[in-house]
């Protein structure tokens, strides 16, 4: 029997949870930009995820804007969640000791960006 991320047994019922969670967190276009560029490269800084976040919009106030998201909802969720560590110290993001656990989804997704409603990530 194998077992899913917290190591109990694989149910049914766990692994709907664990999906469920995982499209939970996914839900949210900043934490998908995060959990891309965490893929991507690793570790990376919070302003450049403030900057890839930010995309062509204008600096100023939605910089401000997306900062405190960053910091007070998007990162302490995914940190929380395991899937990634924060130094605030440094304002800097690595991956967590369980984003392997994500990780083939998200590669599944960016693989196929065309087959997914709207926009990916």
């Amino acid at each position: 029997m194998t077992s899913n991320m917290s190591g109990e047994p694989h149910t049914a019922r766990s692994d709907r949870e664990s999906l469920d969670q995982l499209f939970a967190l996914l839900s949210h276009h900043y934490r998908r930009q995060i959990l891309v560029l965490l893929a991507a490269s690793n570790p990376r800084t919070v302003d450049a995820v403030t900057q890839v976040c930010l995309g062509s919009r204008e600096g100023g106030r939605e910089e401000e804007r997306i900062r405190i998201g960053l910091h007070h909802v998007h990162l302490p969720k995914l940190e929380a969640e395991g899937y990634l560590e924060w130094d605030q110290t440094t304002d800097t993001i690595r991956r967590g000791q369980d984003f392997e656990a994500i990780e083939p989804a998200l590669e599944l997704l960016t693989a196929h960006p065309d087959a997914l409603p709207g926009t990916w990530p």
